[in-house]
């Protein structure tokens, strides 16, 4: 049995290996012509009711492979960048194009996975080792479900992902679904997206996109039938939408040195906006400027030592790059005993809203704005549960007089 099929072989390699003028396609196993469009088929019979053509497969080498992206070990490396085999030199990028489609099964386990692999032209691409079964998954767990980004705007076009977890998947591949409209009140349309299980909990992924006719937090609620959990019947209906979106705050820290350099040290911008201080180091305005035309409306307070208090709310018609302190107002009303002014003698503290009103810019800015002298070192002040000052030697440091300001945008 053994010479005939290596006669058999012979035969084919000679027949592979004939001259130019022989364009043959080949069948290995049987004489029966192979399928029009294929070069080399492997079958033993005809098509049965089934369409299988064979009782046996074919084995592919077991190799071990050693780089991600180089064809080893079918060639060696020749130390310079190349390959070789012996001492035959071979271009390295004119050999991986030509073996791109070389299959084999990979045993090495040390930095790959075992299974048949395939080259790409550049690395070696695991193939899918899935168990041939049919996708299952116990239940979805529809309460769970993000949405991300969480929030949507009515009129403006949305696209987004929608995890949904799961629990006792079986690691087999599953298929995306066509997009559809489940819920006609919010105008959006749902997609599953085709993945492979985890074996155990994992998440399903689907593509949400459209034109929302209502904005967040109103809820849209999507169903998503899923044939291949243990109770196919089961729907499972997720809401999404009805949250208000997280963002994180941008901002900008600035700090000056309280000298004759404050006005020009301390000037900071950020986004549209600019800060200074004005300019005399124990006791000057906090300004801001805009770097657009633009409405402004702010609200102004400052706290200092011996209840020296103050705030304002004004309304501002600003041009960009001039400075306006927080008493220049078209209108504006004030309460407290004192100005705007920061007093570093007082180590005074101040806080402000200040709101751009433009067409195409709504933004809102909180700045909070301290100053203090240079301040000696000092013990701990007293907490309530000391009863005394434990005095004793001075345990706070000095600090160097400072002027200090937060510039923080909220979306």
């Amino acid at each position: 049995m053994m010479k005939h099929k290596t006669v058999n072989f012979l035969a084919i390699a000679i027949l592979l290996s004939g001259s130019g003028a022989l364009n043959a396609q080949v069948t290995i196993g049987s004489d029966i012509e192979p399928a029009s469009g294929s070069l080399l088929e492997l079958k033993q019979t005809t098509p049965s009711a089934d369409n299988a053509t064979s009782s046996k497969g074919m084995l592919f080498p077991r190799v071990s492979l050693t780089s991600q992206s180089n064809l080893f070990p079918m060639f060696e490396t020749d130390g310079i960048g190349g390959y070789k085999i012996g001492t035959t030199p071979y271009v390295k990028a004119d050999e991986d194009k030509n073996h791109i489609g070389l299959t084999v099964y990979n045993v090495n386990k040390s930095g790959f996975i075992e299974g048949l692999h395939m080259w790409n032209g550049t690395t070696w691409r695991l193939m899918d080792d899935g168990p041939s079964l049919s996708p299952r998954i116990e239940r979805l767990l529809c309460s769970s479900a993000t949405l991300t980004p969480n929030s949507y705007q009515g009129g403006v076009l949305y696209e987004g992902v929608l995890r949904v977890p799961y629990i006792g998947g079986n690691g087999v591949t599953y298929p995306g679904t066509a997009s559809a409209p489940q819920t006609l009140s919010n105008g959006l349309h749902i997609e599953r997206i085709g993945g492979k299980l985890n074996v155990g909990a994992g998440e399903i992924l689907y593509r949400v996109s459209g034109h929302a006719t209502h904005s967040s937090p109103t809820a849209a609620v999507f169903e998503l039938p899923i044939d291949f959990q243990d109770d196919p019947l089961d729907i499972c209906a997720v809401t999404v939408g009805n949250q208000a979106e997280i963002k994180t705050i941008e901002y900008v820290k600035h700090s000056a040195l309280l000298d004759a350099n404050i006005r020009t040290n301390s000037e900071v911008q950020f986004k549209n906006m600019k800060v200074r201080l004005y300019g005399l180091p124990t006791a000057d305005y906090p300004q801001f400027t805009p770097t657009i035309d633009t409405h402004i409306i702010y609200q102004y307070t400052k706290h200092g030592k011996g209840g020296v208090n103050f705030s304002r709310y004004g309304q501002i018609a600003a041009k960009a790059d001039r400075w306006y302190a927080f008493d220049n107002a078209v209108a504006n009303t004030s309460a407290g005993s004192v100005d705007a002014r920061l007093n570093a003698a007082n180590r005074d503290i101040a806080s402000a809203l200040v709101v751009l009103q433009h067409n195409d810019v709504q933004e809102i800015y909180r700045l909070t704005f301290n100053a203090y002298t240079s301040v000696g070192a000092m013990a701990p002040t007293t907490t309530l549960d000391e009863g005394t000052n434990p005095g004793g030697t001075p345990t706070v440091p000095a600090a160097t007089g400072t002027y200090t300001v937060f510039i923080e945008l909220l979306q």
